[in-house]
């Protein structure tokens, strides 16, 4: 069996072995027929996805075809296939992130957050192929659920606890512990 030169693990892990794994070598973990890379820290990586210079917690896991640069990423949150992560976002832990989600730069999600498939966040009010871009800080606050196909617009506060609907366009920021949906998103009713 081959093992690793860093670290002396052999190169196929059970899972167990790949949460206390530390070195930043590239190991598998063996999932039936499949063979899963991993590399420090337990990260389970898809192919052939990009995660360039990013700070992870233990356990997280990636899926297939996702582009994530200089993000912040809690240990055990789930991100699934086709999701790209831009810089300086911060993702808390056990979060899940579903397929086909854009997070870019001025991003920050906290601990326990679902966003739904196809949820696209924006960072810019008023974008333009030439100029300066003036990035808008949007926060989704711990236990937020977003459903699939929602559209978040920059500078957006979503409170704790709260839930928005699938296909939802949150222009304003949403208070902690309601369910709010509809374009424009608003507050229907106290959870």
């Amino acid at each position: 069996m081959t093992t690793c030169m860093e670290c002396g693990l052999p190169m196929r892990l059970t899972k167990e072995e790949a949460l206390e794994m530390s070195c930043s070598g590239t190991h598998f973990i063996e999932d039936g027929m499949t063979l899963t890379p991993v590399t420090g820290k337990g990260l389970r990586l898809g192919n052939p996805s990009k995660v360039i210079q990013c700070e992870y917690g233990k356990g997280v896991e990636i899926g297939n075809f996702c582009d994530i640069y200089k993000a912040m990423i809690g240990s055990y949150t789930k991100i699934k296939r086709f999701v790209e992560i831009q810089e300086n976002v911060e993702i808390g832990k056990f979060c899940k992130i579903m397929s086909f989600v854009f997070i870019p730069t001025g991003v920050r999600i906290g601990n326990y957050c679902f966003i739904g498939p196809g949820t696209l966040f924006l960072n810019d009010r008023y974008p333009a192929a030439v100029g300066q871009w003036e990035i808008s800080l949007t926060e989704v606050e711990d236990n937020v659920s977003i459903g699939g196909g929602a559209v978040i617009l920059p500078g957006v506060k979503i409170g704790k606890g709260s839930l928005i609907g699938a296909g939802s366009v949150v222009t304003k920021s949403i208070p902690p512990s309601v369910i709010a949906y509809g374009n424009p998103c608003k507050v229907v009713r106290p959870i």
